[in-house]
């Protein structure tokens, strides 16, 4: 990655991963309280804030976000949205996320984005997958693919 592109890579991670957005100690007891606690540090509006649940939910459901060696990375993609928000929970006894590497999980990364947000395109026009969905299988109206 050229020095450019970190630059803007650090200015676009500051301004979506703001100092009140990081808790510490995220003191919950399980995976759904910690998204709970994640969702409450975001700027939504109530109505926003219990669809973007929803559908962190529903991604967990589909498939766990614990990625292995400590980290989770909760997501989804929400109508009413018009930038990237993330919080970040530090869990320092370790959490139960149901990690793909079966160990606790002790950073929480937590994004949320809008639906209309979608990753670059590639030269056949379709998302980075080459399906038309991003990275985690999300499309830009927010339905989840394989």
């Amino acid at each position: 990655m050229s020095p450019e592109r970190r630059i803007l890579a650090g200015m676009i991670l500051s301004a979506a991963l703001t100092v009140d957005r990081i808790l510490v100690p995220l003191a919950v007891a399980g995976r759904v309280a910690a998204i709970d606690a994640l969702l409450a540090a975001l700027p939504l509006d109530t109505a926003t804030r219990a669809v973007a649940r929803a559908a962190v939910l529903e991604r967990e459901e589909e498939i766990t976000t614990g990625i292995g060696g400590g980290v989770a990375i909760p997501h989804a993609r929400v109508a009413g949205i018009d930038r990237p928000l993330l919080a970040l929970g530090i869990v320092p006894d370790g959490l139960d996320f149901d990690a793909i590497d079966g160990e606790p999980v002790r950073l929480v990364f937590l994004c949320v984005a809008g639906a209309a947000q979608s990753p670059p395109a590639q030269p056949d026009g379709t998302g980075s997958d080459g399906d038309g969905s991003d990275a985690a299988g999300s499309t830009a109206d927010g339905a989840h693919g394989g």
